[in-house]
């Protein structure tokens, strides 16, 4: 159920999490969620149509009313705790640094999602 960041590069992983970022907006602003709105992400391409295990009443509902928000915040934080295996929040920062330079708004985003990790604090 958990997707994998395998050997992607620190940029293959930032540039994915600004994609996944830009899906939860569109879902966020009312847009109409493309038919495969994880093909081609490899971070949340196995969470799409995976329950979440034993989830609450509340989590369960949320990913009923907004299930690419729920998606891509599983998939971030499972990236978040991948990193921290790999080299500490010293990897996890090498990522979010990336994330930023491409998008302020997605690192933003990113940063709630990773608090509690490894002691990141957002």
């Amino acid at each position: 159920m958990f997707s994998s960041i395998g050997s992607h590069t620190d940029q293959d992983i930032a540039d994915e999490i600004v994609d996944l970022f830009a899906l939860v907006h569109e879902e966020r602003e009312g847009a109409p969620p493309p038919a495969q709105p994880f093909e081609g992400l490899f971070l949340a391409s196995s969470y799409a149509d995976a329950p979440l295990k034993k989830p609450s009443i509340v989590l369960a509902e949320a990913a009923r009313t907004k299930p690419v928000q729920e998606v891509a915040r599983w998939a971030v934080r499972c990236v978040g705790y991948q990193l921290l295996e790999r080299g500490g929040v010293t990897a996890m920062k090498e990522v979010y640094d990336r994330v930023i330079e491409a998008s302020p708004r997605a690192a933003n985003w990113l940063d709630h999602r990773w608090s509690g990790i490894g002691g990141w604090i957002s």
